[in-house]
């Protein structure tokens, strides 16, 4: 008797997240598990990054906006801010505008510590083989790069065309030739065998 173990089809585990996803074509945003999965974070902090790295840039992520569209109370909101901050995913800073008047200026990191690498790069004083005199430059390379979201690339379906295939046809065997039967002695043509 043969005696083969038959494997049973892979199953969906039966405890913990089972993923259900559809491919997304609009309307999504790409999140860090940086950001997503921070241990050090509170889940409001993760949150309120996530909502952040998703809104286009000029979009007004102050407490007062912020509270005003969340159930969370200014307290809360302004907490989790600082969160963000002190983890280098978000970094204010309080810049003077038309008139006079001061403006708050948010910039959101998906990748805080190669944001941190790149402004320590820029902040670095200059060799000691630049000439005197000559002119300094890295006060606008401090702003950070912008990088245009990724257009989605079309799904595209794979579509088998039908090939022609060639099947090779046998010659045709000739009709075997009826050879005449010898007459047996003792017979005759009619008489039965």
């Amino acid at each position: 008797m043969d005696t083969q173990q038959v494997s049973a089809p892979p199953r969906a585990p039966s405890a913990g997240v089972v993923h259900i996803n559809i491919r997304l074509t609009d309307g999504y945003t790409i999140v860090s598990n940086r950001l997503s999965q921070h241990r050090g974070l509170s889940l409001l902090a993760i949150g309120l990054g996530t909502h952040i790295q998703s809104l286009p840039d000029g979009w007004r992520v102050g407490i007062k906006a912020l509270a005003a569209i969340f159930p969370e109370s200014e307290a809360r909101i302004a907490a989790a801010l600082r969160e963000l901050e002190q983890h280098g995913f978000l970094r204010r800073t309080r810049e003077r505008v038309g008139g006079g008047k001061l403006a708050t200026r948010t910039e959101s990191y998906n990748h805080p510590e190669a944001a941190a690498r790149r402004r320590a790069r820029v902040a670095a004083p200059l060799p000691a083989t630049a000439h005197v005199g000559a002119p300094v430059v890295a006060a606008a390379a401090a702003e950070p790069v912008r990088v245009p979201a990724p257009e989605p690339e079309p799904v595209r379906a794979l579509v088998l065309e039908p090939e022609s295939v060639r099947v090779p046809v046998p010659e045709p065997v000739p009709a075997p030739t009826p050879v005449p039967a010898e007459p047996v002695p003792g017979r005759t043509p009619t008489s039965p065998a």
